[in-house]
This record gives structure tokens, sequence and C-alpha cells, in this order.
């Protein structure tokens, strides 16, 4: 039961009500009887929380991250904060994500075409060294870190246009 000022029923009256409605009556006594006015208070506040919670879930889910399509439907992923960016495989060839994307580390730099990826990482696991990493488009294979030499050879072999990864995010 809640009691206050009567809000639409007119002056001086008191709140009064259940889980599903609440009742105003004029005057300062409660009345068992009948509403005079009947008022979805309740409802409302419990519908305005529930859209409220739903809003709050959606945003987080939305905000985590964002994706944008590279050549062999693999993804460039922008992380939450705006600055952190990995290389995201097809759902057939990446399935465990170990947190640092199909390179395992946090992407640098990027250079494609329609049959190589290379993505120049900076690796999760302080273990694991940093550098670049060439996928294959068609069959997935993945090596790497290769040396600078080797990275250039593929470099020239492919034409790639090497891109910092936010530049890269506003191209596509």
């Amino acid at each position: 039961m809640l009691d206050g000022r009567c809000f639409l029923g007119g002056l001086g009256g008191a709140i009064y009500g259940h889980s599903d409605r609440v009742c105003c009556v004029g005057g300062d006594h409660r009345s068992s009887g009948s509403c005079l006015v009947e008022a979805e208070y309740l409802t409302m506040k419990n519908t305005a929380c529930r859209i409220s919670l739903a809003v709050s879930l959606l945003v987080s889910i939305i905000g985590c991250s964002v994706t944008k399509s590279l050549p062999g439907n693999y993804k460039l992923e922008r992380w939450e904060d705006g600055k952190t960016y990995y290389l995201l495989g097809p759902p057939k060839l990446f399935e465990d994500d170990s947190g640092g994307g199909l390179i395992e580390g946090v992407l640098v730099r990027i250079a494609w075409d329609d049959e190589v990826i290379a993505a120049e990482r900076y690796a999760n696991f302080r273990g694991d060294r940093d550098g670049w990493m060439i996928i294959d488009i068609e069959s997935g294979k993945i090596s790497g870190p290769v040396s600078n030499p080797e990275f250039d050879k593929i470099r020239m072999k492919h034409h790639l246009e090497i891109k910092d990864a936010r530049e890269a995010w506003k191209e596509l």
C-alpha cells in the first residue's frame, strides 16, 4: 500500500494501491471501496524499469565492438575503446576466441588484396612474437610472424598498401 498525494484524483486525495493499480480517493481517509480514479502508475513504473533495463542491456551488447568486412568473410573489429582493433576470421575457421582474434593479438597495421591479408600484430601473450601474420584467404592458412624480408616479398608480389588499423577502419 502506497501513501502520498493524489496527483490524478484532484486536490487533497490519498494514494493507495495494489500491485496492478493505484487508487486515488478524495480526502485524507482511506476507502476499501471502489476507486474514484484509477491510474496505472505501478504498471507504468514497472514498464519503464523494464524498458530501461532492456535498453541498457542492448547498449552493452552492441557497445562491445563493431566489425567491418574484409575479403573472404574476414572482419576488422574495433573494440569498445575505439582505439583497439582485431582481425576476425570466417566462422568456420574461427570458432575459439581467446581474446586476440584470428591473429591472437591486437592489430597494428593491415594490408590486403583478393588473395591475402597481411596483419601486423602486437601479440597477446608475451611469449609469442609480434610481427606480420599472413592469411591466405582461399585456404584460411595463417603463417607468421614472418621476417621483414619475407613480408617485403609478399607485399611486392601482391602490391599491398599498408594501412594503420585506424586508417583501414575509416576506409572500409
